[in-house]
Parts: structure tokens; sequence; C-alpha cells
């Protein structure tokens, strides 16, 4: 499980850096979506792992209620001076990333750069 909380981990400090607003719904994800995987590929770059898809896989294949457990342990990390409806809508985001019917993000390797 440790692998991918690190995922979670990454993208909930690219959405904490560039899409509380949109997380709020003060604005739709739109253009903002791509600024957030941006950010979220560039953190998992600095996690340094060999193969970060591999967690995208484990996060996919795990339990409904661990990766709400995980979900929610991750957002209240991140997110720790917002306030809880903040990161309520935090965990509430990452888990949807991604479910098992979603294979399309581990279809090919993360690009560097």
């Amino acid at each position: 499980m440790a692998g991918w909380m690190d995922l979670f981990r990454c993208i909930a400090q690219a959405v904490r850096e560039r899409g509380m607003r949109a997380l709020m719904g003060i604005i739709p994800f739109g253009e903002g979506l791509y600024d957030l995987a941006v950010a979220a590929r560039d953190h998992l770059l600095k996690c340094d792992h060999p193969e970060p898809r591999k967690w995208v896989e484990q996060a996919a294949q795990a339990d409904p209620n661990t990766v709400r457990a995980v979900a929610r342990q991750v957002a209240d990390e991140v997110a720790a001076d917002q306030p809880p409806e903040v990161r309520i809508k935090l965990a509430s985001y990452l888990e949807q990333v991604p479910g098992p019917s979603d294979n399309r993000c581990v279809a090919r390797p993360i690009p560097r750069g």
C-alpha cells in the first residue's frame, strides 16, 4: 500500500498547489486539469520510483474501503492547514484515481520533462 499512497500524495500535492479553487467548485476543472496532471507528474518524478505506474495499478486493484481510508489520510496530511470541507473534497477527488475500469493511464510510461 505504501507505494500507491505516495501516488495519492503526489496528486494531492498537485491539487493543493494548482487546483484548490477548482476543487472547491469556484471554477470548473476544464483547463486546470492539464495543470494538475503536469504537477502530479512532476511530483511523481520527484519520488524517483522506477515504475510509478505500478502505484496506479495497485491503487486500481485496492479494496474501496482501503482507498477511501488512504485518500482521507493523505488529504488530511497534504491539506492540514485547510478547513475540513476542503480536506473532504480532496479525499473525494483522490478516491476516484483511477478506478478498476480505467486502465488508460497505465498503458504507457510517464513522460519525463
